[in-house]
């Protein structure tokens, strides 16, 4: 998968249509997390739910967004401009934009 695109598209699409089978009723099941916090120690494991985990991949691939946006637009690149933005974010800027008219 890391050397052949279409096997990374494959999975991708694989991943894809097991998350749009995810129902809201599905965010409340409790998931296992097993974490290691520090190289050779034990890893922690922890209770959360199916929503806390996906929320949180959610927030990291916003971040990742926003590092590549820089990279991007440092180069040039046009991109939505609310690319690498949080919703929240994006929501609060519109309603100031919405107060400030």
């Amino acid at each position: 998968m890391e050397t052949d695109r279409r096997s990374a598209m494959a999975a991708l699409a694989e991943v894809s249509k097991h998350l749009l089978e995810i129902r809201r009723t599905d965010l409340d099941r409790p998931v296992r997390v097993e974490t290691l916090l520090e190289t050779g120690e034990t890893p922690l494991e922890l209770q959360s739910t199916l929503g806390r985990e996906l929320s949180f991949v959610i927030s990291h691939t916003i971040h990742h967004n926003a590092v590549i946006g820089v990279f991007a637009r440092t180069m040039d690149v046009s991109l939505p401009a609310d690319f690498g933005f949080a919703p929240s974010t994006v929501a609060h800027r519109q309603l100031t934009t919405i107060s400030n008219s």
